[in-house]
């Protein structure tokens, strides 16, 4: 029978989740876990013995993610999914052209991209090489800061789902929960916060300094492929309010001179990124804990050396936890923005059946 016990620090989220059977766990129990999930932010299943496979079925459970790089590369390119072909082999179809149009850029990222892949939609995450030398895993080098994913586009995964494989003792995982620190702000404050619409771009090695240039590359493409802006407060999935502040590509604010914003985000970052917002998970066996964890308004960062280190990482929309499609953003200038991104998606990679907005 699962136990589950309360992460220090985190208050009414963050939960470790111990003694499930994860080779005879039904999808019905799984779908449960994920509405508990959704309240809670941060949920570490410990000591699963959960095989690849396995990871990768249950991330889609959940829901499959919004492929906003594929969708990316399909702009670029003018390359619609065929529709005249099943949803899959036309995405097979407009990969193979994308790949044959590319410029020399987006073909080395590509390459990259395809040499961290474990499956489909399941990246590695490590130091370890191919034969030929290159670089099995993303973030394959130096340190791993905070920072969440898709972090300065308008549509970006609400999840994120990290099974450790080998040798993580010694190595942490860390998280950082926003919505407590917005709640203890001042009504005025929180008021000030609600309107802020923040600046981003991509800062080589802010994220993973020491990272080699190509992978930094492909970290631009995944991150913040060119300048944006957006709100600070959004919600999570389950309509819990925090801060959406990658500091990594956060770069200003909207109205606001420089040296006033570097001042205001010092001052928030400063308040989230200490006790009791911050949690590191230290590894205590080397493979088998699953760590499932918001993207939207929490981050997360890698402590410890990556050479031999191993996790498996996939991203879920969470999309079949909800009756709705997911809406981040509460204020009309971004929801239309982001109704408008998520509907251009579904049109260009031929996304049928997809759940409607709430009014």
């Amino acid at each position: 029978m699962a136990t589950i016990s309360k992460i220090p620090g985190f208050g009414d989220y963050g939960v470790y989740v111990d003694g499930v059977d994860f080779n005879h766990m039904t999808d019905a129990e799984w779908m449960e876990f994920g509405q508990l999930h959704l309240k809670t932010l941060v949920t570490i299943f410990r000591d699963t013995k959960c095989e690849p496979n396995t990871f990768k079925k249950l991330s889609q459970l959940w829901g499959a993610p919004p492929a906003v790089s594929f969708y990316r590369y399909c702009k670029k390119y003018n390359i619609s999914v065929d529709k005249t072909l099943p949803v899959i082999q036309g995405w097979n179809k407009a990969w193979n052209q994308i790949q044959t149009v590319a410029d020399e850029s987006d073909q080395v990222a590509i390459g990259e991209a395809m040499a961290i892949l474990e499956m489909p939609n399941v990246q590695r995450v490590t130091g370890k090489r191919h034969a030929d030398g290159r670089r099995a895993g993303a973030f394959a080098e130096g340190e791993l800061l905070w920072h969440s994913n898709e972090s300065g586009q308008i549509v970006n995964t609400p999840g994120v789902m990290l099974l450790a494989r080998e040798n993580v003792v010694g190595t942490s995982t860390g998280f950082c929960i926003t919505p407590n620190w917005y709640e203890e702000q001042t009504e005025a404050f929180r008021s000030e916060l609600d309107e802020m619409v923040m600046l981003h771009d991509f800062v080589p090695g802010r994220m993973n300094p020491g990272l080699n240039d190509v992978q930094d590359a492909l970290m631009k493409i995944n991150f913040a492929p060119e300048p944006d802006e957006l709100p600070l407060v959004i919600q999570s999935p389950a309509g819990i309010r925090g801060l959406h502040f990658p500091v990594h590509t956060v770069v200003g604010i909207r109205g606001m001179v420089q040296n006033e914003a570097d001042r205001l985000i010092k001052y928030i970052t400063d308040g989230i990124l200490k006790e009791p917002h911050i949690y590191d998970h230290w590894y205590q066996q080397q493979s088998g804990d699953l760590l499932c964890f918001d993207n939207s308004i929490t981050l997360h960062r890698r402590l410890g050396g990556v050479v031999e280190r191993l996790a498996l990482r996939t991203p879920s929309s969470f999309s079949n936890l909800l009756d709705h499609q997911y809406q981040p953003y509460y204020q009309s200038e971004f929801t239309q923005r982001y109704r408008d991104r998520i509907m251009d998606i579904r049109n260009v990679l031929n996304l049928q059946n997809q759940k409607p907005f709430k009014d």
